[in-house]
């Protein structure tokens, strides 16, 4: 009865699990004696870029969130895209990245 059920819904595609949004939270970090290896990570010499996530799901249910480390400021131009870039540049700190698009996965780079 297992073969028949697998041969029956072969080639269907299906979104069982939807992927939720990712919210980033970017901080700059000053340092008073910026150590050389922080070099690449500073933005306009305001301080060091650090990128923390959580799923959107999750934004009020833990409050915790993953720290992904220090990130570029082409990195970071390339995760989050070019309008919110932008809107970094002026001042904001919190983005939500889309997973979804017109009920159906996207699939990232």
């Amino acid at each position: 009865m297992e073969n028949y059920k697998a041969i029956i819904n072969c080639g269907v595609e299906r979104n069982k699990k939807p992927l939720q949004n990712i919210v980033y939270k970017i901080e700059l970090l000053k340092f008073d004696p910026l150590p050389e290896d922080y070099a690449p990570f500073i933005f306009k010499n305001e301080g060091v870029i650090s990128l923390c996530w959580q799923y959107e799901r999750d934004l009020n249910k833990f409050g915790s969130w993953n720290f992904h480390g220090y990130i570029t400021s082409d990195q970071l131009k390339e995760r989050i895209g070019a309008k919110q870039w932008q809107k970094f540049c002026e001042g904001k700190r919190e983005f939500t990245v889309q997973r979804r698009f017109d009920g159906k996965n996207v699939k990232r780079k």
